[in-house]
């Protein structure tokens, strides 16, 4: 296209010439040529009328200086280099000479004592100089030139140099100072004459860098390079002008001590209104060029690094980058934002250090990550740096050691905070405060300890989940979990290594070791070589406190209330540290657990090699984030539990989160963000197909990547599911034929389908209906032998209510369809242990009473639908 601009990296980057395509900003090029086309007829025409009045020793000001805005890195020194040659390449060659153009003048190289009127003449004569020494100039213009260089430095004499004078020299001297502008107007002409033009151009460059000699330049252009043949070109930006006009007129205006606080504020509205009136007349508003912003400018730009042909757009390199360094993320929640380039000199700088042709390189991962993770410190992007740490981590993790998740900078608010990152905006000590807030109890043996860790200036670099807090309601009691205390799930969702008052011990519900378990595990078969001996980082995971739990903050803290009496913190050392209790059965679970994961990470090594040299950190990160900010409303006390929710309902309820989180993340298309997994009844979530029929948010958001009614075949057969992976496998030279789409599309599939099926998910399916949560139930645990008062009637009237609005035979019925026999069975026995039951003494009689009434009607609705479900049987 015509209007594209290049970026051409094949030239030298130091060079400040450019082509015609290779110019950026091509409109205000073309609008500075008018200004200056513009200026130069003028001062040709100032020059005529001057020499053909007869008041030839009147002078006049013209305020015509281009102010060329824009902010920091926007190209405003390489276009003002270019300037001489916009002008050259625009005009006929009759009118080039018209304007001399000066080098290029940059306050912020001046010394301390120089002043800048001074290097203005200076510079003007050395131009002249050369002039003077390579052509042949009469004497009597050369003449006149020094004595009007002369003249002028007379008058630009500094007043303490007046000192050593007395009496009418002195006053010679004060008068030779106030004819400046007369003086520097007539040096001007005689420069003029001698170069054979019609005006002088001076650039100046930076001068909004120059703090200290800011006023003092724009000062001199007001009353020095006023002068019609003077055609002042400053770069800068205009915002920072302001400011610093102002901070120059509040100083005289409203000096701080002097004068009282009425004064004050009349004297800095002044003087506000002061620096607006002086930028106008130094910089009128005609004379105001802006360089577009780099947004405007982004869609057009192309790139060419090696041939033409071969170019892409910024977008298209975007595109690109996002690929690789936010690899499969789709956007969702601002998993891809990534820090973008703000103005022209960030652009050149990204693609030249991270060119477009490098991403197909290979084993240039760390570099590229290295890379990026300048680049990330120069924006202050927190979320990029601790990714690009994280994963150069991952990358020179140890084989021989152990691996914890927050030695992951991207995963760990206590490394954030240590790192004091210039970047770090987000103060998770205020947040997770607001967290504890909410909490269903336990607030202030919570802010207890994150209290002896974080402080109000703990800055963390990136959005943060809240911590796993210690709350009420989520805990086993001991009898509970007495029968089978070394299963698997326990280990994994449970923590304890404090007592209660009674010496009881309480195991709370924390999510972080399944959570570590999981990542670990993708990290470990998306790596080129093994990295985890599992039995033995499975052991160190369970035997410290869940990483992310407010007790993993500060593990030598003790708790103290009303449940937990204080307890002797026996983990000494949080990464030697092992239960008291560990026993032979403790051992064998965990191996046992250890080698499923083994196999999974063999069986998925292959399948998953596209992932291999791929940060999967975005990705872990981002279902992390919104996987732990949802689970947060388990703790709060707004949310009410199931009175027959089981720790193994609350690991599936993870599950489907965890599966939900990461399906919202890998795939293209319209997402859905409700969240049913922790809303739905415990029914619905304890039987697959029951939560299939009801849910409308995770079968949607998955359609596409697995198959709901797979997986679940897949997972009840071990089996089964190794057979299917291994025809998968065996058959994907085929599937490639048939599927057209995109590569990213089909690891997705993969890679969300091998999530699915680890050992953690698995055994949520294998282990039932277990343990109990809060406190010991005599129901579940001796069939209810002491009359314990049960309102099971109660919870399943609501739940029918909740569904269909009404407790009509009709909407009983419905219900009733919709769940598995072996729930219908343990509602049916659970009615039974029913206060309502104990009026009708036995089944008998409760089938034979009338349907009007409520008991009776539910019990005779799911009583004679499990009969006939048996019978077709």
């Amino acid at each position: 296209m015509a209007n594209d601009i290049i970026l051409n990296l094949t030239t030298n980057e130091y060079l400040d010439s450019f082509t015609n395509e290779e110019l950026w900003q091509q409109a205000a090029k073309k609008k500075l040529v008018e200004m200056l086309k513009k200026t130069s007829d003028e001062a040709k025409a100032y020059e005529r009328n001057r020499f053909d009045n007869k008041c030839k020793n009147t002078i006049y000001a013209a305020h015509n200086a281009i102010c060329i805005s824009g902010e920091r890195g926007a190209g405003k020194t390489v276009f003002l280099r270019n300037v001489e040659n916009f002008w050259k390449k625009s005009l006929d060659n009759k009118e080039i000479d018209d304007i001399f153009f000066l080098e290029i003048i940059d306050p912020t190289l001046l010394c301390n004592h120089d002043e800048f009127a001074n290097v203005i003449v200076a510079q003007l004569y050395n131009a002249v100089e050369k002039r003077l020494q390579s052509s042949c100039i009469d004497q009597c213009q050369r003449n006149a030139f020094y004595s009007s260089l002369q003249e002028l430095a007379n008058a630009l004499g500094k007043t303490k140099e007046f000192n050593d004078y007395t009496g009418i020299d002195k006053i010679l001297k004060y008068s030779s100072g106030v004819q400046i502008q007369h003086r520097f107007h007539d040096f001007v002409e005689k420069c003029i004459e001698i170069l054979h033009c019609k005006a002088i151009a001076i650039p100046i460059d930076d001068v909004d860098m120059a703090l200290d000699k800011a006023f003092e330049v724009l000062d001199d252009v007001r009353r020095l390079l006023s002068c019609p043949y003077i055609i002042t070109i400053i770069s800068g930006s205009l915002h920072l002008y302001s400011h610093m006009m102002h901070v120059h007129f509040q100083k005289l205006a409203a000096p701080i001590g002097f004068i009282d606080n009425d004064t004050l504020k009349h004297g800095r509205e002044t003087a506000q209104s002061l620096a607006e009136a002086y930028l106008t007349k130094v910089f009128p508003n005609h004379q105001r060029l802006p360089l577009l912003p780099i947004d405007d400018l982004l869609p057009k730009l192309k790139i060419i690094e090696k041939a033409p042909d071969n170019s892409k757009t910024f977008f298209e390199y975007e595109k690109v980058l996002q690929g690789y360094f936010y690899y499969l993320c789709n956007g969702e929640a601002g998993s891809t934002k990534w820090p973008k380039p703000q103005n022209a000199r960030e652009v050149t700088q990204l693609i030249r250090s991270l060119p477009p042709s490098i991403f197909n390189q290979e084993k240039l991962e760390e570099y590229l990550w290295s890379t990026f993770q300048s680049w990330a410190e120069q924006k202050q992007d927190g979320v990029a740096y601790s990714n690009a740490v994280s994963y150069q981590h991952v990358i020179n993790h140890n084989v021989e050691g152990v691996f914890r998740i927050e030695q992951l900078l991207a995963f760990s608010p206590k490394q954030q905070v240590d790192i004091k990152f210039s970047g770090s905006k987000k103060n998770f000590f205020k947040e997770q405060l607001e967290a504890i807030k909410e909490l269903s109890g336990k607030v202030e043996e919570n802010k207890k300890i994150l209290n002896s860790v974080f402080n109000e200036d703990s800055l963390v670099m990136r959005s943060m989940p809240p911590l796993e807090f210690l709350v009420g309601n989520l805990f086993l009691n001991n009898r509970t979990i007495e029968t089978d205390e070394n299963n698997i799930l326990k280990l994994i969702y449970t923590h304890c290594d404090y007592y209660g008052k009674l010496s009881q011990q309480i195991h709370n519900i924390y999510f972080s070791r399944a959570f570590e378990i999981l990542i670990l595990s993708i990290l470990d078969v998306t790596a080129k070589e093994k990295k985890n001996n599992w039995d033995e980082q499975l052991r160190f995971i369970l035997n410290r406190p869940p990483f992310y739990s407010i007790h993993a903050m500060n593990p030598t803290k003790f708790v103290d209330d009303e449940d937990m009496s204080d307890g002797e913190d026996f983990r000494t050392n949080d990464e030697e540290s092992k239960d008291s209790n560990e026993s032979n059965e403790r051992n064998d679970s965990i191996s046992k657990f250890a080698k499923e994961i083994v196999v999974w990470c063999e069986k998925n090594k292959e399948r998953l090699t596209e992932l291999q040299n791929k940060n999967l950190i975005p990705l872990l990160h981002a279902v992390f984030n919104k996987v732990f900010t949802q689970l947060h409303i388990i703790r709060k006390k707004s949310f009410k539990l199931n009175e027959d929710e089981h720790l193994s309902d609350i690991a599936k309820r993870f599950e489907y989160l965890v599966i939900n989180a990461f399906a919202s993340f890998i795939k293209d298309g319209i997402i859905s963000h409700a969240n049913p997994a922790l809303t739905a009844d415990v029914s619905t979530i304890r039987y697959e197909d029951n939560f299939k029929k009801r849910d409308r948010v995770l079968t949607k958001n998955i359609s596409g990547l697995v198959d709901f009614d797979e997986i679940k075949e897949n997972k009840k057969d071990k089996d089964k599911d190794k057979d299917k992976d291994n025809e998968e496998v065996n058959n994907d030279d085929h599937k490639k034929e048939e599927d057209n789409n995109n590569d990213d599309i089909k690891i997705t599939s993969k890679l969300l389908s091998a999530i699915w099926k680890h050992p953690l998910f698995i055994n949520n399916d294998q282990v039932g209906k277990i343990f109990k949560i809060g406190k010991a139930n005599n129901q579940q645990i001796n069939k209810n032998k002491s009359g314990q008062k049960i309102d099971e009637f109660k919870r399943i009237k609501e739940m029918i209510l909740n569904d269909y609005e009404d407790f009509s035979i009709y909407s009983i019925s419905l219900w009733v369809a919709e769940r598995e026999i072996d729930e219908l069975q343990q509602i049916i026995d659970n009615l039974k242990l029913d206060e309502k039951f104990k009026l009708y003494k036995n089944e008998k009689n409760v089938l034979a009473d009338n349907r009007k009434k409520e008991f009776p009607r539910l019990y005779q609705i799911i009583y004679y639908h499990i009969q006939d479900v048996n019978k077709k049987k």
